[in-house]
């Protein structure tokens, strides 16, 4: 609670104590509604607290940036890896067929013959 709701709280309680009867109902109103409003925003304070708590800090958020880059960084290096592994096995199955239909299939110039 802060100070000047404090000062509001007591100057409104010391008018009611020593006010009027017949004015007295609308002050008891209001310092109704002060207190209610008074609960709501110790329970909004108290929320905001909260959530703060569950936040990242500037701090966290930089790191797992960090973290994130450095993973994106190790992904690429491994797909690269396996690309150049699967054109050098994609090559060597090339090259084996190429060989097959050459010993099977005779050069045109043979068959020219």
């Amino acid at each position: 609670m802060t100070g000047a709701t404090a000062a509001l709280g007591s100057a409104l309680d010391e008018a009611n104590d020593g006010g009027n009867p017949v004015s007295g109902e609308p002050e008891n109103l209001v310092l109704q509604l002060l207190r209610d409003m008074r609960g709501d925003i110790s329970s909004m304070r108290s929320d905001m607290a909260r959530l703060e708590s569950k936040m990242a800090t500037k701090e966290e958020l930089a790191e797992l940036r960090a973290d994130l880059k450095s993973d994106i960084h190790s992904l690429r290096a491994d797909v690269a890896s396996d690309l150049m592994t699967l054109e050098k096995r994609l090559s060597d199955q090339i090259l084996g067929l190429r060989r097959s239909v050459r010993s099977i299939i005779p050069p045109r110039s043979a068959m020219a013959c």
